[in-house]
């Protein structure tokens, strides 16, 4: 019994996904926040597209009953590549959740991770699949641990910590001889250095 209801969730969810509608951007229009089919006035689920005159796709974005769930942007080129993806919050129309950004070897370059107000909270970035950067934030100030790596992601070169977009505290900083210095900070300005 659990396998079969399995089986018909599945394609169920299946069926979902593959009965999107693909329209283009002119076939909608946005009204109080939620967009719109321009033929029967009805809320849209499915997927907008823009394309150049060639076919190459530019640009699309995701919808569910009306509510922005997604957008992606596409490098230009013969091959269909992502190079931006924002992911919205689906119970706040048009309040970002998550932006990631693509190499164009497809590779996650960058994420920036949003809170249920839209306000950025966490930045990572990323060479070759490994963790280079990451930083608390809140809004558009510093707050929290900064964890700066190495080129490979494998070894620690920068730790610091910031209040309200200024430094407070030790911050740790290896050099590239080696040589590792601590620097205590408070309210932005330097203290003394160990």
């Amino acid at each position: 019994m659990k396998k079969m209801l399995l089986i018909l969730t599945i394609g169920f969810f299946n069926q979902y996904l593959f009965s999107q509608e693909i329209v283009d951007f002119k076939e909608i229009y946005v009204y109080d926040e939620l967009v719109y089919k321009n033929v029967n006035d009805m809320l849209f689920s499915g997927m907008a597209q823009k394309k150049r005159k060639n076919g190459h796709l530019v640009y699309e974005e995701t919808y569910d009953n009306g509510v922005i769930l997604s957008s992606k942007q596409y490098f230009n080129g013969k091959e269909v590549r992502v190079s931006n993806e924002t992911i919205y919050n689906s119970r706040k129309p048009n309040v970002v959740s998550k932006e990631n950004d693509y190499r164009l070897d497809k590779s996650l370059f960058r994420t920036i991770t949003y809170d249920e107000d839209g306000k950025k909270i966490f930045v990572q970035i990323f060479n070759k699949g490994k963790l280079t950067y990451s930083c608390q934030y809140k809004g558009k100030k510093k707050h929290g641990i900064e964890l700066e790596y190495d080129e490979e992601g494998e070894k620690l070169v920068r730790r610091a910590i910031y209040i309200d977009g200024k430094k407070n505290g030790k911050e740790y900083c290896v050099c590239k001889k080696g040589k590792e210095t601590i620097t205590e900070y408070k309210n932005g300005k330097r203290i003394k250095n160990k």
